[in-house]
C-alpha cells in the first residue's frame, strides 16, 4: 500500500456507523420497534461499502497500472481476505457451536451451507445459508475487493464518465430499493438466493471509488465550505432517517457523509477522529461480527432486567451492558484475531513462497 497519510475521520465514521448497526440490531431484537430515527439502521452498512471505496482507491490508486499488476493483484487480494478472515472463520465457528448446542439448531444445514461459509462466499447469491447472518456483507465486500482493479479504471476517467458512473450506480441502487424485497425497508437486502445483496454492495463501494477520483482531482476547498458541507449532510442524514421511507435519499446523505467527512476538516477530527471514537473504527469489524452473539445471550436476562429496574431502566442497563461487552470482546478480537491472525496468514505466505522457490 502506498505510504499516504491516514483519513483518521473515515475510521471513526466507520465506528460510529457500526454503532449505529449494533444499536439497530438491539433494539429490533429487544423491543421490535428501533426509534424512529434509526429505523433505516441497515443503511449503516452501505457507509461500510462506500467507506471501504473510498480508502482503497485512496491507498491504492497507484499500486496498479504497472507491468507487475498480477502480482499486485495477487499481493492486494491476500492482504485483504488475511484482514478479514481470522476474525470471520474463528467467530463463524463460534457461531455454528452455538447453534449446533440447541435441538434442531442446524436442522436443514447442508454441506453446500457449510463449504459457503467456510469460503466466505454466503453473499454472492449461491443459495447459502450463512451462520452469522450478518456475514453476507462481508462475503459481498471481499467479491468487492476482486472486482476492484475494473472498479478503479470509473475513478481515473473524465468527469463526464465518472459522472455517468455515479448516475449508474444511483440506478443501481433504486432499481434494487423497488424490486430487492427488503425485510425492513426496501434497501434491507440481504437474501441469499439472489445476486440483490451482491449488487447493493458492489454499488456503494464502486460509488465510494469514484467519488475518491472525484475528490482528488478536485481544488482543496476552504474549510469552511467543507465543515458547512459536512455539517448539511449530517442534518440531511438525521432528517431522511426520520422522514425517508424510500430509503433513497437517506443513501444518498450517507454517501454525502462520506464524502465531505473524507475532505479531511479540523471538524471532521473533532468529531469522528478522536481517540474514542477511532479506536470504535479500528475495532469496528470485529464489533460488527460479536455484536449479534451478545444480543443472543442478553435475550434471556432481559426479563429479569426488566423486572429490577422497570422496562425503560431494564433496557437502559443491558444496552449499556450489551455495548460494554461487545466493546471489550471486539477489542480482543481485534488483537488476538484480526491482527495477528493477519500476521500469521502473512508469515505462512512468505514461508510457502521461500518453500516453492527452493
Amino acid at each position: 500500500m502506498a505510504g499516504r497519510k491516514e483519513i483518521r475521520p473515515l475510521t471513526g465514521f466507520r465506528g460510529v456507523a457500526a454503532l449505529a448497526v449494533a444499536t439497530y440490531h438491539f433494539m429490533l431484537s429487544m423491543t421490535g420497534n428501533p426509534p424512529f430515527v434509526l429505523s433505516g439502521g441497515y443503511l449503516a452498512v452501505d457507509a461500510f461499502f462506500v467507506l471501504s471505496g473510498y480508502v482503497l482507491a485512496y491507498n491504492y490508486a497507484g499500486v496498479f497500472g504497472g507491468s507487475n499488476d498480477r502480482a499486485a493483484y495477487l499481493d492486494f487480494l491476500f492482504k485483504r481476505f488475511a484482514r478479514l478472515y481470522p476474525a470471520y472463520i474463528v467467530l463463524t465457528l463460534l457461531y455454528a457451536l452455538k447453534l449446533a448446542l440447541k435441538p434442531d439448531g442446524l436442522d436443514g444445514f447442508t454441506s453446500w451451507d457449510a463449504i459457503c461459509n467456510l469460503l466466505m462466499l454466503t453473499g454472492w447469491g449461491l443459495h447459502a445459508t450463512p451462520v452469522v447472518g450478518l456475514s453476507w456483507s462481508v462475503s459481498a465486500e471481499l467479491f468487492c475487493y476482486a472486482a476492484f482493479p475494473l472498479i478503479l479504471l470509473l475513478a481515473r476517467e473524465r468527469p463526464l464518465p465518472a459522472f455517468l458512473s455515479v448516475a449508474l450506480m444511483a440506478l443501481v441502487i433504486m432499481v434494487i430499493s423497488r424490486v430487492g424485497g427488503g425485510i425492513e425497508g426496501p434497501l434491507d437486502v440481504v437474501s441469499d438466493v439472489n445476486l440483490f445483496p451482491l449488487l447493493r454492495a458492489l454499488a456503494g463501494f464502486s460509488l465510494g471509488v469514484i467519488l475518491c477520483g472525484v475528490a482528488s482531482r478536485m481544488k482543496v476547498l476552504p474549510e469552511q465550505t467543507v465543515n458547512l458541507f459536512m455539517l448539511l449532510s449530517a442534518a440531511a442524514l438525521v432528517a431522511a432517517a426520520v422522514f425517508d421511507r424510500s430509503d433513497l435519499i437517506t443513501y444518498a446523505a450517507v454517501v454525502c457523509m462520506v464524502f465531505w467527512v473524507a475532505q479531511d476538516s479540523d471538524l471532521s477530527n473533532v468529531l469522528f477522529g478522536n481517540r474514542p471514537i477511532y479506536r470504535l473504527g479500528e475495532i469496528s469489524y470485529s464489533f460488527y461480527l460479536i455484536h449479534p452473539f451478545i444480543i443472543s445471550v442478553l435475550a434471556r436476562a432481559i426479563g429479569k432486567l426488566q423486572a429490577l429496574a422497570g422496562n425503560p431502566g431494564g433496557l437502559a442497563i443491558t444496552f449499556a451492558l450489551y455495548i460494554g461487552s461487545a466493546i471489550l470482546l471486539s477489542e480482543l478480537s481485534y488483537r488476538f484475531l484480526e491482527m495477528r491472525g493477519k500476521a500469521a496468514l502473512m508469515r505462512l505466505r512468505h514461508s510457502g513462497f521461500r518453500v516453492a522457490r527452493q
